[in-house]
């Protein structure tokens, strides 16, 4: 019950956070003229009695005043926030189900948009497995975007290692160590603006883990644990 209410607390501060990142929104220039039309982009250059040159999304513009109905800045309806390219961020908090109780794992991958489809990165986290052992997840995140627009669904992989921590101090537990991790997902991303975009995401996380204890008779008795989650995600890509 904790974690849940763990994961609703995070997911509010990421609303929040996204709340106020989509209320900076860009702006274009909006030339309003008397025939009715209008033409949006960007005024390059006023000319002095005479009119303003305005640059489209493929032509530049120039008006003459008597044509010219008002002028205004407004959000731009049709911006486009796509990153074609260039260093990314990604983090956010997953709760994992099925199989044992719901964890919660935070993850934060760092890399690079190497078109406007696809991105490589290298990540890490942190999941709150406590049955009996916490991991370390450190992996390769990929990430294909199947539309170039401020809305797209897309589909990751991470794959990597995790290395084991015991919460707890017990004398029971030998040792332990961590395993192959596995996590293939699908998902929504929405761009709020040129800056900061928001994602939802599902998918199926795999985890490998084990630990000795000591026996009745002495000896070390291994288990291997093969933690299986379903992934539900949110979270904020810079």
């Amino acid at each position: 019950m904790q974690l849940k209410h763990v994961f609703v607390s995070l997911f509010c501060v990421v609303f929040l956070l996204t709340s106020w990142a989509h209320g900076q929104p860009e702006v274009e220039d909006a030339v309003y003229l008397k025939n009715g039309s209008i033409l949006r982009g960007e005024i390059i250059k006023q000319i002095e009695g005479e009119g303003i040159k305005i640059k489209t999304a493929g032509n530049v513009y120039v008006i003459r005043l008597e044509k010219i109905k008002k002028v205004k800045t407004e959000k731009g309806a049709n911006s486009s926030y796509v990153k074609k390219e260039g260093y990314i961020n990604h983090t956010g908090i997953d709760l994992l189900t099925g199989g044992g109780k719901p964890a919660v794992r935070g993850r934060m991958v760092n890399g690079y948009q190497f078109t406007p489809n696809f991105s490589a990165g290298f990540g890490a986290g942190f999941v709150l497995y406590d049955d009996p052992l916490n991991l370390i997840p450190l992996f390769v995140d990929l990430k294909y975007k199947f539309l170039q627009a401020n809305t797209t669904p897309f589909a990751s992989f991470k794959g990597g290692y995790s290395f084991s921590v015991l919460p707890d101090e017990d004398n029971s537990i030998e040792s332990h160590r961590g395993g192959i991790m596995i996590n293939p997902s699908v998902g929504v991303q929405f761009e709020l603006n040129s800056n900061v975009g928001l994602y939802l995401t599902s998918g199926y996380n795999i985890e490998h883990a084990s630990f000795k204890q000591s026996g009745w008779n002495g000896r070390s008795i291994q288990t291997d644990i093969i933690y299986r989650r379903v992934e539900f995600g949110v979270g904020l890509t810079f």
